[in-house]
């Protein structure tokens, strides 16, 4: 096993893939997309990765690219205060762990409202969706009529039947 040639294959596949990255972000820097590492943006890019991931993982590989950039963006951005967190210390990270994990979400492309119960995934199971979720109103017609059907058997169960 040649592990030099390995390294050389490796290094031309990243300096490749990194090529493209920026090619991408380049293209629509000229299109005049600005914003990419505005920390205020952080959650918009997320659902945005989510899609495109999910796309990528369905087989549109042409989403890799795309799937690499947002990723940078979040890494690059990670560490910036924006608007709501800046000069909060530890009192942000207290306030992220508090955040809702129950609730009806609004994925971009859906026409309506999936509830999620302490995962990415709703409970219809057609929707991955990390945005901001709103408990109650749970027979509202924007509602997917799927997911109520499941949320309402849920909350039927014993509380320590759930799962």
């Amino acid at each position: 096993m040649n592990t030099e040639a390995e390294k050389k294959r490796i290094e031309f596949a990243v300096k490749t893939f990194a090529y493209n990255m920026q090619e991408k972000m380049y293209c629509k820097a000229d299109e005049g997309r600005r914003g990419w590492d505005d920390p205020a943006l952080r959650q918009g890019i997320r659902e945005l990765l989510t899609f495109k991931t999910a796309q990528l993982i369905a087989g549109d590989n042409k989403q890799a690219i795309d799937v690499a950039n947002l990723a940078m963006i979040l890494d690059y951005t990670s560490d910036l205060p924006d608007e709501a967190t800046a000069g909060h210390g530890s009192e942000v990270k207290e306030k992220t762990m508090s955040i809702r994990l129950k609730g009806w979400g609004w994925p971009g492309l859906s026409k309506k409202a999936h509830y999620y119960n302490n995962n990415a995934r709703s409970l219809c199971g057609k929707w991955i969706y990390t945005g901001v979720l709103e408990e109650g109103n749970d027979n509202s017609s924007d509602n997917c009529c799927d997911c109520k059907k499941r949320l309402a058997k849920y909350k039927s169960q014993p509380e320590r039947s759930r799962s």
